[in-house]
């Protein structure tokens, strides 16, 4: 099981408090109360990633933790002796000492929200380095299509940093959260008119044939390519959330907007509208697919906001995304599905 420190760092006499209903829990967490200057006290204990955010969240609101105290959190590799979780049937039953009112209750099955929001918001960042990748992805997708070479386009996927951006979309609508929707939004759509950019220029000054097999594929996209990009929103997501490597998801979100999008560039540049219609098409399948995908995982890993009034904007947010995002994904299906259906 993953694990983390907690510390937290308040007056003494609150510390106390803490590490005394710390005592009462069933079973007891690794917990430890160490005095420091000024009449100050930092508590650590040792959570798995489960329960974190439950405790967190009770924490600052049983103990109205505000400005003057610090909440920090660590990353634990391992814990010697080896801590032993309890079966799920044990976890589910608090005990009758503290009243039901324990501190220590695991409820979700992923990171804290906390950690998530913070390594999103450094992916979706908008920053010279970002856009440079974008570039040289960009390229290397269009060189590979154009020499009809997947394991050149394999390369640019592994590059291209388009998925902290997707993720960022649905995190920030399922928390109703406005400056990272708007954060990652900029990001993506500048990601997007620059790579576009950079392929319509290599389309203008190289010799493309539109009817290469890697490039003209993605130009009649299907209802496949609508599932491909829903399962790897939905895979994404999942990965981001329960603390896994997304590296692998990572170049699959990768694959289902890089090439397209390289496409589109290569045959604008080239003067083949129509063809680049339906690489647009796809690409725009793609991201309506993963957005949906990432909203209703999000939702079902209980993301939202710490305290209720919050919870309530976030999840009229999510709700409202959702349906926006459903809605898209229903009228790009339509459309698939009768422009782009099988001769």
């Amino acid at each position: 099981m993953a694990l983390r420190l907690l510390e937290i760092v308040v007056k003494d006499e609150l510390a106390r408090r803490i590490v005394h209903a710390l005592g009462q829990e069933n079973p007891v967490p690794p917990h430890w109360l160490m005095p420091m200057d000024d009449g100050v006290a930092q508590v650590r204990m040792v959570l798995d990633m489960e329960s974190l955010e439950q405790v967190t969240d009770l924490l600052m609101h049983r103990y109205h933790l505000g400005e003057s105290s610090l909440i920090l959190v660590h990353p634990l590799e391992a814990v010697i002796p080896r801590l032993i979780k309890p079966e799920p049937e044990a976890e589910a039953v608090e005990s009758e000492d503290n009243g039901g009112n324990g501190i220590v209750k695991a409820t979700a099955r992923r990171r804290h929200r906390e950690e998530l929001y913070s390594d999103l918001y450094d992916q979706a960042r908008l920053s010279r380095n970002h856009l440079l990748l974008v570039v040289l992805s960009a390229l290397v997708a269009a060189m590979g299509l154009m020499r009809n070479s997947e394991v050149v386009l394999v390369g640019a996927m592994v590059i291209a940093p388009l998925l902290g951006p997707q993720l960022a979309l649905a995190f920030a609508a399922s928390l109703g959260d406005k400056p990272l929707l708007r954060h990652a939004f900029r990001t993506m759509a500048c990601s997007i008119v620059l790579g576009l950019l950079a392929a319509v220029i290599l389309g203008l000054v190289m010799e493309v044939d539109p009817t290469v097999h890697s490039m003209a594929m993605r130009t009649r996209p299907s209802l496949a390519d609508l599932a491909l990009a829903l399962a790897a929103g939905a895979a994404g997501t999942l990965c981001f959330t329960m603390g896994q490597s997304t590296a692998v998801v990572g170049v699959m979100v990768a694959v289902a907007l890089m090439p397209p999008l390289a496409a589109a560039g290569l045959l604008i540049g080239h003067g083949a509208w129509r063809m680049a219609l339906g690489a647009l098409a796809l690409m725009a399948a793609n991201i309506i697919g993963i957005n949906a995908a990432g909203v209703a995982v999000c939702l079902y890993q209980g993301v939202r906001p710490g305290t209720w009034w919050e919870q309530q904007q976030a999840a009229k947010s999510a709700k409202k995304a959702l349906a926006v995002w459903l809605l898209l994904l229903g009228g790009m299906a339509a459309v698939l599905a009768w422009f782009y259906r099988p001769q």
